[in-house]
């Protein structure tokens, strides 16, 4: 069963500036219901969807085709054909809705126009879409196999093939342990 974990009903802002911990990527190596379930419980639900309390099954099926069309939009990453990275992008995006806001800005302490997107499932299509903007590519850990992206503005370097720190120093160890 998949439900929050409060009683919150306004939805949760998020920004993309960045690509360093996407929504979208941690949807994608949500791999099963349990998953499924803590990815909702801590981001909420992507509201886009039509969000059925009474079916349960249904939910899932639409998070996971959500999932499926990230995917996609991801493995995009992989070619160099702009023309295709541009269709899959106007094609997702063209249900997004946007709309301007404003936000308190710390740094130049004062208020700044922005533009917010209307739901999660929006917003991590956004994502995908600032990534083909940017040049990150998808790849899978060679350790875990989760789903991670790295380039331009994402925290990684181009050719990592680890998803953590983690996983590089358990992949060393392990060669390590081998070799002795």
């Amino acid at each position: 069963m998949i439900i929050a974990r409060s009683e919150r009903l306004h939805p949760i802002a998020y920004r993309v500036e960045n690509l360093e911990d996407p929504k979208s990527i941690r949807l994608l190596n949500a791999r099963n219901v349990d998953d499924l379930a803590n990815f909702v419980a801590r981001f909420g639900v992507p509201d886009r969807l039509g969000y059925n309390p009474e079916g349960d099954r249904v939910l899932v099926s639409l998070i996971e085709a959500l999932r499926d069309e990230i995917a996609d939009g991801f493995h995009t990453t992989q070619i160099d054909d702009d023309i295709a990275k541009r269709a899959w992008a106007e094609n997702a995006l063209r249900h997004v809705s946007m709309y301007p806001a404003f936000e308190y800005s710390d740094a130049a302490k004062r208020m700044k126009l922005g533009v917010r997107a209307s739901s999660l499932a929006d917003l991590m299509l956004c994502e995908v879409a600032f990534a083909l903007e940017v040049g990150a590519k998808l790849h899978n850990c060679e350790k875990c196999s989760k789903a991670f992206i790295s380039g331009h503005l994402t925290g990684r370097r181009a050719n990592a093939v680890y998803c953590s720190d983690k996983c590089r120093v358990a992949a060393m160890r392990q060669r390590n342990s081998k070799g002795a």
